[in-house]
């Protein structure tokens, strides 16, 4: 909130502030208010100023005047007397922390009464009833014993109810008016089938320079169809293509208007009255999962398919028109929509080239970015995408594993992102073993020296002919036999035994480097071992780039995207 001629903003107009250390008061000033040792009791209980000697009367002092200031003790009272009303009522409370940290917020002694509506509005969808009381009321919804809805719920007074019945009927009052105004808009809606509120998505505009979300549905259907062809899942192309015609169409319902939490649940609701098929309906649903970073993930292929078309198109159109994440600054949470991109390809084991995906959906871009002189090439963008992506793997990844594991496996390239998520697991196994330590320390020798001498040593076949000690006969061998081994283990992305065979090469290496000096004088040597070096390499290197590796007791530099 703002307020007379002060720039701060702040969540209502500041009255005071104690700042304390110790008897001492610290000289602050916020919005034109100044520090000081007074402060006010509950605002109806006992609302007298209180004036405070030292800080460390500040908790015990305010909790004498009805006011609860530390906030998870307060949190805890909350909790504890919501579950305890709910306990009297024969009913279960929900886990929801979103809402109980807005409650706490709100009140500085928690007091909750346990209300009642009518039954007959159980006859709506839960998520209408639950959105009703929570988004627009902060009252807790409560379950009976089957997990059903019941008709009751509490909610959170800031002073102790004298007349509880009278408080009770406010509070159902007000609900009351809620729940009729999401009946009304509930039954207006389903007036028209879905089809007809696809019209008038070309009157809402998606973002100016991509068009309407009439054109964005269109792309969505165009792109879902090619996604589910890519990852094999041809026998469900028409849902996906049939969900995301519709998978927009309730944003011009009432009802969305009234709650756009509520998008795609209303979307589900409607297509199963419009007599759309359950897994269409679904899909319209599942196509906004997840929502959040602990949300669900979609159940079945339509949605997964027409949520991962929609969220491509987003991130290449508003990249491709300059919108891209900036610091802290995300307008249209992208970072949010490539993660759970890649969440739900993981999650659901679809092998597919990233770039060309890109590729494909900036082609179906390419109508409304045609007349943009100043946007970027595409393949400025697509590169500046897959490093985007890289980047959210990494902060995702790092969550649960070694930063320079993540890193050797991100650097061997993560355009399958399935396959680099198996290599990711089968590498994080494979570094906890006490000897892997050595195959590290082997190649990432390997690595320097082909890395060195890149610029000089042209990438060829090793010519036997020129192999003339015996420890580079022997790894040339032995490189030979294990060649088709480690390819097929490869295809089966079976890593770990990929690895495993490539680590059984330490020992060969290493008397390789004991016996052979690789910088011989005669250029066609030195060439030949450089190239063996280089067979060496290539055998790990489409699983993790060894060179990022370290060994334990040793700390990688520091990297960010």
């Amino acid at each position: 909130m703002r307020w007379s001629d002060v720039k701060a903003v702040y969540a209502r107009p500041l009255h005071w502030i104690v700042a304390l250390f110790g008897e001492e008061i610290l000289p602050v000033i916020f919005a034109d208010v100044q520090s000081g040792r007074n402060t006010y009791g509950h605002r109806f209980l006992d609302p007298k100023q209180i004036v405070l000697c030292s800080a460390t009367e500040y908790e015990a002092t305010l909790e004498k005047a009805h006011v609860i200031p530390n906030i998870q003790k307060r949190r805890q009272l909350l909790v504890e007397r919501i579950s305890e009303a709910a306990r009297e009522a024969g009913c279960e409370l929900r886990s929801d922390d979103e809402l109980i940290d807005q409650v706490v917020n709100l009140v500085e002694l928690p007091s909750p009464v346990t209300g009642t509506f009518d039954a007959r509005h159980l006859e709506l969808p839960p998520e209408i009833l639950i959105q009703e009381m929570k988004v627009h009321q902060r009252y807790f919804p409560l379950y009976d014993q089957n997990g059903a809805l019941a008709p009751k719920f509490i909610a959170v007074s800031n002073t102790p109810v004298r007349n509880r019945n009278l408080s009770i009927r406010g509070y159902e009052r007000v609900l009351r008016a809620r729940l009729t105004d999401g009946r009304f808009f509930f039954d207006e809606d389903r007036r028209l089938p879905l089809t007809e509120w696809i019209t008038r998505l070309q009157r809402r505009t998606w973002v100016a320079a991509l068009g309407t979300m009439a054109e964005k549905s269109d792309r969505i259907r165009m792109l879902g169809g090619w996604l589910a062809e890519s990852v094999g899942q041809s026998e469900c192309r028409s849902a996906v293509e049939r969900a995301a015609s519709l998978c927009k169409a309730d944003l011009e319902t009432g009802m969305v208007g009234e709650f756009p939490e509520l998008q795609g649940v209303m979307g589900r609701e409607y297509a199963l009255h419009s007599g759309e098929s359950a897994e269409v309906a679904l899909a319209v649903f599942e196509h906004y999962l997840p929502r959040s970073a602990g949300d669900t993930l979609p159940t079945q292929d339509p949605g997964a398919l027409v949520g991962l078309a929609d969220r491509l198109d987003s991130l290449c159109g508003l990249f491709a028109i300059g919108k891209k994440p900036h610091g802290n600054k995300d307008d249209f949470a992208l970072r949010r929509a490539a993660i759970s991109f890649i969440r739900i390809v993981i999650d659901r084991s679809y092998r597919f080239s990233l770039a060309t995906a890109i590729d494909h959906s900036m082609a179906l871009l390419e109508p409304k970015l045609s007349d943009n002189a100043k946007r970027p090439l595409p393949a400025a963008v697509k590169e500046s995408l897959l490093e985007f992506f890289r980047g959210r793997l990494e902060s995702l990844w790092r969550e649960d594993n070694r930063p320079d594991v993540v890193d050797a496996v991100l650097s061997a390239g993560c355009d399958d992102l399935v396959s680099a998520s198996l290599r990711l697991r089968a590498l994080a196994a494979e570094v906890q073993r006490p000897d892997f330590a050595l195959v590290i320390e082997t190649f990432k020798r390997v690595a320097n020296i082909v890395a060195k001498q890149a610029g000089d040593v042209a990438p060829a076949p090793v010519n036997p002919t020129l192999l003339t000690d015996r420890e580079e006969k022997a790894l040339h061998l032995e490189i030979t036999k294990l060649k088709v081994d480690i390819h097929n283990a490869l295809l089966a992305d079976d890593f770990a035994t990929a690895l495993n065979t490539a680590a059984s090469l330490r020992e060969p290496v290493d008397a390789f480097f004991n016996g052979v000096l690789v910088m011989a004088e005669d250029q066609n040597v030195r060439g030949n071992r450089v190239r063996l070096l280089m067979e060496t390499r290539e055998l790990f290197s489409s699983i993790a780039d060894f060179s990022k590796l370290h060994s334990p007791g040793t700390t990688p530099a520091s990297t960010s995207r």
